[in-house]
C-alpha cells in the first residue's frame, strides 16, 4: 500500500485556487437572498414590529434576518414532523431545561450541553419507532 495523501476536501475543483468556488458560491447567495427577500418581506417586517413592540433587542437590518428566516424554514422543513412527534414529557423536561437556563445563567453551559444530547435523543429516528 502506497502513502497517498489525504484531502478532506477541495475549495479548487480542478482549479489553481479557490477563487472561482467564493465567486460561484456569492452568486448563489445573491440569487438566493434576491428571490428570497420580496416574499419573506412581511414576515421579517412582522418580526421587526414584535422585537419593537416588546423591546426584546435592537432590531438589525432587515437583510440580516433572512438568512436566520431561511435558516428556520430549511430545519422546519426537516425537523418539524419529527418535533411534533416527540412526546409529551419529552416536551417538558425540554422547557424545564429553558426554564433552568434563565434562572442559572453560571450553568447556562452545562444545562445547554444536555438539552443538546436530549434533544438529539428525543427526535433521533429511533426514538420515533
Amino acid at each position: 500500500m502506497g502513502k497517498s495523501e489525504v484531502i478532506t476536501y477541495s475549495l479548487r475543483v480542478n482549479h489553481s485556487n479557490s477563487g472561482n468556488y467564493h465567486r460561484d458560491v456569492g452568486e448563489f447567495t445573491r440569487q438566493v437572498i434576491e428571490a428570497a427577500a420580496n416574499p419573506l418581506s412581511s414576515v421579517i417586517y412582522d418580526y421587526l414590529d414584535y422585537i419593537r413592540e416588546y423591546n426584546q433587542e435592537v432590531p438589525c437590518d432587515t437583510e440580516e434576518y433572512l438568512p436566520g428566516l431561511l435558516s428556520f424554514g430549511i430545519l422546519w422543513r426537516i425537523y418539524s414532523e419529527k418535533a411534533i412527534a416527540v412526546q409529551r414529557a419529552s416536551f417538558r423536561t425540554m422547557a424545564r431545561m429553558a426554564e433552568w437556563r434563565k434562572k442559572q445563567q453560571r450553568i447556562k453551559p452545562l444545562i445547554d450541553f444536555f438539552r443538546g444530547i436530549l434533544l438529539t435523543f428525543f427526535i433521533s429516528e429511533k426514538s420515533l419507532d
